[in-house]
């Protein structure tokens, strides 16, 4: 319904501005998914023959895409992206602001007052508004602080407030990033593992959100993000990375991607490739939950985990609704994301993420501690709120997995700001 909206107005607005409504060629819009479009973006991708995926992170959500022989086999959505490393958790209504948002405030006040004279009067107005009223997120201050040193205001005064810059400096919260980044492969790596892929030769990291990233890794050549990558998929698929071994690419504008790919494919070719929109629903490897019996022997293997999928492109039919969700299922998920903390800690030991990236050592165990506290009321929060959304009676739309996550690392800031005395 919403496409459909959206396609009336693009067509009227390309009938105004760009073409005229007599054009003997009938000339309209060409519509990409934003999941799909930046691959094309990406010479390296598109010259592969293994396959390769697209992670695009907004503020809301984050689109799976993967591909072979350049087309895309499915894409895949979920609602844990930017707003779940600045936001405020499952919290609808906080009563103060996140544990990120309390420990920089005051590195950001202190830099608009002292130019508060120096034109940023308005800029400081507009900080205290934020702070103090509490009907703004704290994502939405913390999009405020990001955006500081591109300010007119800001650029005009000659100032300068590298605000992403501090953030990446400070250790406290590297693990908090490196939870979100890991999650985000494992979610891949369980879904190329369902559909029988080999493992991908490049990663791309595409949208806003993905520089988020780049707080947790600044080489450009991602080198430390690539091991903890290989580290993850050869984990889930029990085997050596192969000899090609994986790259992870990012365009230094990961959001223009979105767009040069749309225009690129445009180019090349105005057919439309279709592709599955598909679901894992996070849980334990299990044969209990096969729900076809050709479900196999279509793309999946139904052994390692449940496949929610109503496009039947590439993939076979298998739907799954809120109403039918067990309360086993439930505890399969969890099991699923222990077992994902678990690999985490893992990787500590083999890796050292303070060596990697500059994670307090120190701290590592009581991190994990923290993520695994309130698994089972996380779960339930989150999948509340979903089917709140969403008549029960609906196929399931994300996967249960992430639900742990989302308060996990709220609970995890809140944990370090506490450590600071914030």
């Amino acid at each position: 319904f919403t496409v459909n909206a959206f396609n009336k107005i693009w067509k009227e607005l390309f009938n105004d501005y760009i073409t005229n409504k007599e054009d003997e060629n009938n000339n309209s819009p060409t519509r990409y998914s934003e999941a799909v479009a930046p691959f094309y973006s990406h010479e390296k991708m598109k010259a592969s023959l293994i396959p390769v995926a697209s992670i695009d992170i907004g503020g809301g959500t984050t689109d799976f895409a993967v591909f072979k022989d350049n087309k895309p086999l499915f894409v895949s959505s979920a609602k844990f992206a930017g707003n779940t490393v600045w936001g405020d958790g499952f919290l609808e209504q906080p009563d103060y602001r996140n544990g990120i948002v309390r420990v920089f405030r005051d590195t950001v006040s202190q830099f608009l007052e002292a130019n508060r004279s120096d034109g940023l009067y308005q800029l400081a107005e507009t900080y205290e508004q934020l702070i103090n009223d509490m009907s703004y997120s704290s994502s939405d201050i913390m999009s405020f602080f990001f955006s500081i040193d591109r300010n007119q205001d800001v650029i005009d005064g000659g100032h300068h407030f590298d605000f992403a810059g501090k953030v990446a400096e400070f250790q406290d919260f590297k693990i908090v990033f490196l939870v979100f980044y890991a999650a985000n492969i494992y979610y891949l790596a369980r879904m190329m593992q369902i559909t029988q892929l080999e493992m991908p030769r490049y990663i791309a990291l595409n949208g806003n959100g993905s520089k988020i990233i780049n707080l947790l890794d600044p080489d450009p050549r991602f080198k430390a993000s690539r091991k903890l990558a290989m580290f993850i998929f050869e984990y889930v698929y029990e085997k050596a990375y192969p000899q090609d071994g994986l790259e992870i690419v990012q365009s230094k504008e990961p959001k223009e991607a979105t767009c040069k790919g749309g225009l690129k494919r445009m180019r090349k070719s105005a057919e439309e490739i279709e592709y599955d929109a598909m679901v894992w629903l996070g849980d334990q490897p299990s044969d209990r939950y096969s729900l076809s019996s050709d479900a196999e022997t279509n793309g999946y293997d139904t052994t390692l985990g449940t496949i929610v999928n109503q496009s039947r492109v590439n993939y076979a039919s298998s739907n799954l609704k809120y109403k039918v969700i067990t309360e086993e299922q439930k505890n399969n998920v969890n099991e699923q994301y222990k077992g994902f903390l678990n690999m985490l800690q893992t990787g500590h030991d083999e890796l050292n993420y303070r060596n990697l990236f500059g994670v307090r050592g120190d701290k590592v165990d009581d991190y994990f501690r923290i993520l695994r506290r309130d698994i089972h009321t996380n779960l339930s929060r989150g999948l509340s709120i979903r089917q709140e959304m969403t008549s029960a009676s609906e196929t399931v739309v994300e996967s249960l997995f992430f639900y742990p996550l989302i308060g996990g690392i709220y609970e995890l800031m809140e944990e370090v700001a506490a450590d600071l005395g914030r």
